[in-house]
């Protein structure tokens, strides 16, 4: 994702973001096509149980990362009111904000 250009200069814009979260969508897709064959990986009796746990420990790193990524993208704020091109604005975590003030 870090070979993706802006379509508006510095300024990231609503195109942007769905040129974004489409990539994200292919990644979410090709974890969703190796997920089913890790049933068939634990069942071959050959596989060491090293190896078996490096794959599942890999899957569960991905799994953290994208779990982040999504949050992070969950903040972007598309204003509908404004002319195209719409640039984007971001706001953090509001829930996490009010829970630090108690």
């Amino acid at each position: 994702m870090g070979d993706m250009i802006l379509s508006n200069g510095f300024w990231p814009c609503a195109y942007d973001l769905g040129a974004l979260i489409e990539r994200v969508a292919d990644v979410h897709e090709k974890m969703g096509r190796i997920m089913p064959n890790y049933n068939e990986f634990f069942k071959n009796e050959e596989i060491q149980v090293s190896d078996a746990s490096h794959k599942v420990q890999l899957m569960i790193d991905c799994a953290r990362y994208l779990a982040v990524l999504n949050q992070t993208l969950s903040g972007f704020i598309v204003p509908l009111r404004h002319e195209a091109p719409r640039f984007l604005s971001y706001r953090a975590n509001p829930v996490a904000r009010n829970q630090q003030r108690r």
